[in-house]
């Protein structure tokens, strides 16, 4: 994260949706301030935690940035 502020200042990750079942939670965030893609969107990042005694045990995660960096 900390070179793509750099590279993009404005940058920020909005959370449109969250679901939250048990010790797991599922986030679907949208990136504005950098790049649209080539459809017009903002990019997007998908995650998944599971969370055990209070921390974060495993993180998976989708995103489609790197189209929108490529075009920077």
């Amino acid at each position: 994260w900390a070179a793509m502020l750099k590279a993009f200042p404005d940058a920020r990750a909005v959370v449109e949706e969250l679901l939250v079942d048990g010790e797991k939670a599922a986030s679907r965030i949208r990136i504005h301030g950098i790049p649209a893609l080539i459809d017009g969107t903002q990019p997007m990042i998908i995650e998944i935690i599971r969370v055990q005694d209070q921390r974060i045990v495993e993180l998976w995660a989708l995103a489609n940035m790197g189209e929108a960096l490529k075009r920077s």
